[in-house]
This record gives C-alpha cells, sequence and structure tokens, in this order.
C-alpha cells in the first residue's frame, strides 16, 4: 500500500439508513393528539357555567302552585271514568316559585339534593327547559335539558331531547343517563308523584294538568 493512501471504508461499517415512520404510525399520532386536544376543550367548555334564565320567583306565587297541586290531588281523588277530563295550569312563575322553596326546605333539612345550587324552568310551545347548577367537589357546573313531560305508572317523568353540560352540547342518549338516576332519586320520586293525573304536558307556555 502506497504512502498517504487511505484505505476505502468497508461499506458495512456504515449506521444503517432511518426508515421513515409508516403512513400508519403518522395517522395514529394524529389521532392520539386530536383526542387529547379534543378531551382537554371538551373539560374546559364543561367547567364553563352557563347563566340560568331569567326566573320570576314569588311567595304568592309559590303559595298559589301549591294550592293548584292540592286541588290536582283533590280532583284525582274523585276521578271518574265517565267525567269529562279537567283541567288545571301552572305558568312559569308559579313553577319556579314552588321549585325554589322546595329545594330551600330540601337543603334546610338535609335531603338528598344537597348538591344541588340552584335550579330553574322555562316552557316553549311544547317542551320545557331545565336548567340546573351544581356543586360538584367545591366547583360549579351548569346541566341543561330540553324535552317533554309525561306520566308514567303515576310519577312526572322528563322525556329529554337534549341537552349540555356547561357549554359542552350532550346528545340525547347522554343526557337520558343523567336523567335516569336523578328521576330515581328519593326526593325526586316523593315530590314527582302525581296519582289520578292521567296527562302533562307544556301548552302556550304553561304547565297543563289533565285530570279524568
Amino acid at each position: 500500500m502506497s504512502a498517504g493512501h487511505t484505505p476505502a471504508t468497508n461499506a458495512t461499517d456504515a449506521p444503517p439508513p432511518k426508515r421513515p415512520a409508516s403512513t400508519l404510525r403518522k395517522i395514529w399520532r394524529v389521532i392520539y393528539w386530536a383526542t387529547i386536544l379534543a378531551g382537554a376543550w371538551g373539560i374546559i367548555q364543561m367547567l364553563r357555567v352557563v347563566p340560568g334564565p331569567q326566573a320570576t320567583v314569588s311567595p304568592d306565587a309559590a303559595r298559589s302552585a301549591a294550592q293548584k297541586l292540592f286541588g290536582i290531588a283533590l280532583l284525582a281523588e274523585q276521578s271518574h271514568p265517565r267525567r269529562e277530563p279537567q283541567q288545571v295550569t301552572l305558568s312559569e312563575e308559579e313553577v319556579n316559585s314552588l321549585l325554589a322553596a322546595r329545594l330551600q326546605a330540601a337543603k334546610v333539612q338535609g335531603q338528598g339534593i344537597g348538591t344541588v345550587r340552584d335550579a330553574r324552568v322555562t316552557f316553549s310551545p311544547d317542551r320545557a327547559r331545565v336548567w340546573a347548577l351544581f356543586d360538584m367537589a367545591g366547583k360549579n357546573l351548569s346541566f341543561e335539558m330540553e324535552g317533554r313531560l309525561r306520566i308514567v305508572d303515576g310519577y312526572l317523568r322528563f322525556e329529554p331531547t337534549g341537552g349540555s353540560l356547561g357549554r359542552l352540547p350532550l346528545s340525547r342518549m347522554t343526557v337520558e343517563m343523567v336523567v335516569s338516576p336523578l328521576m330515581n332519586n328519593p326526593w325526586t320520586r316523593e315530590n314527582f308523584h302525581t296519582p289520578g293525573i292521567r296527562a302533562v304536558r307544556v301548552e302556550s307556555g304553561e304547565l297543563v294538568f289533565e285530570i279524568q
């Protein structure tokens, strides 16, 4: 070998070239980060409290609603299959006033709705919208749902058509999963027991009860 000649490098000593990431791996990374971002965005939206609707409440309206419900119970006890159905209506103010009074009483008595800080109801032409403010681990969360009212086995039931947790929209199925345990809450069952009532609906911005 002549002086000054540098021997050729063996090809086998060179590091192998890096293989480009497969298309599948790239897609997985995109999905992974998109899922993380979507989850973070969803949590942010859930924690954004939606202000409740304007609702007028008064002791007089609460008493009026309570008297009407008492009258409904009396009519239900005297129901007759051949009698023309009788109707009793409650306004938004009466419903919200009675709801506020009963929530306050339940809090004072330490019943099982202590996490509910506030609740309000509004009526559209044929649907009801319920807004509630919850206390979860010291954090306020707002929940809203819209749907129709009906009587099932002597109890007032809410059939949701949609809703939201904070500002995060929820599907009808998800809202049903949330509503189901609320409807089976002992306090709810006691206060939503409506024996003798034939039907209930929202009509012209009022809650209408039909008693046979």
